[in-house]
């Protein structure tokens, strides 16, 4: 278990913080710790590539070997997925 952390910030993100907190009126220090909270509070968001390239190989692929799953089962899956 973590007993604690001292975190060094570079000047320019030191500088940043400093600004963001004066701006708020908060010590730099308790605004960091503002923030992490809340970064911790939140599930880590999904992100989506969209780079069609990406879409464009999983198409050949599966024009390839014949190896796909049939929308309805994808559709499903997504579905139940969701509802945990």
């Amino acid at each position: 278990m973590a007993d604690g952390f001292d975190i060094h910030l570079d000047p320019e993100r030191a500088a940043k913080l400093k600004a963001a907190a004066d701006m708020v009126d908060m010590s730099p220090e308790d605004y960091a710790a503002q923030l992490i909270d809340r970064a911790l509070d939140q599930p880590p968001a999904l992100t989506i590539d969209s780079d069609p390239a990406i879409d464009r190989a999983i198409l050949e692929r599966m024009k390839r070997t014949g190896e796909g799953t049939p929308w309805p089962e994808v559709r499903d899956r997504l579905r139940a997925r969701h509802r945990r």
